[in-house]
């Protein structure tokens, strides 16, 4: 048995990263999607969910965060299951509509830090698949290169971890890309 598996400070924050050229509340993913897409990334255990979702909406109202969201409702809703995540011998897939319900409309990020890390892509949207992983599992390993989907309107460019000490770094990351790459997403 895993100590702490019930303990959300057990637990470390990530994300999928991408580009989107259809709304990001309409992109969802399939559980075996994700899978293979984890998999190239070396997570075979996680709590993900299926849902994307557009940075700026990351935060509900109540300021909690979606991967507090997915391990809260790993263990309110399959404590066997959090266990088995936390003991690498399993994943858990959060329904989309269950996260979008809080997370896709309210933009809790304060103004001045918006201001600080602009991005915008035009008619594509930026958007993070969030995940949650056991403490001693590990980091996932970087991406070799981003990945289309086969009608091309989704991109993943990378995996990052989420440190809520310092939220802004994943806005930094976007206004980052944008000033390198944006045009390309226009």
């Amino acid at each position: 048995m895993t100590e702490n598996f019930d303990k959300a400070t057990a637990w470390n924050h990530f994300y999928l990263w991408g580009i989107s050229s259809k709304p990001v509340a309409e992109v969802e993913f399939r559980p075996e999607q994700l899978k293979a897409l984890l998999g190239m990334v070396g997570v075979d255990a996680a709590v993900v969910s299926l849902a994307a979702f557009e940075p700026r909406y990351l935060i509900n109202q109540k300021g909690t965060t979606a991967w507090m969201l997915l391990f809260i409702f790993a263990l309110m809703n399959d404590r066997e299951g959090l266990e088995a995540v936390a003991n690498g011998k399993a994943a858990i897939y959060m329904p989309a509509k269950r996260l979008q319900q809080d997370f896709n409309s309210h933009v809790a990020w304060p103004a001045p830090l918006l201001e600080k890390f602009p991005f915008s892509f035009g008619e594509s949207s930026p958007f993070v698949i969030p995940f949650v992983r056991f403490g001693g599992a590990g980091a996932p390993r970087p991406m070799p290169q981003s990945l289309k989907s086969p009608d091309g309107a989704i991109e993943i460019m990378g995996v990052e971890e989420f440190d809520e000490r310092r939220p802004d770094a994943l806005l930094a990351l976007f206004h980052q890309f944008h000033a390198k790459y944006g045009k390309n997403y226009a």
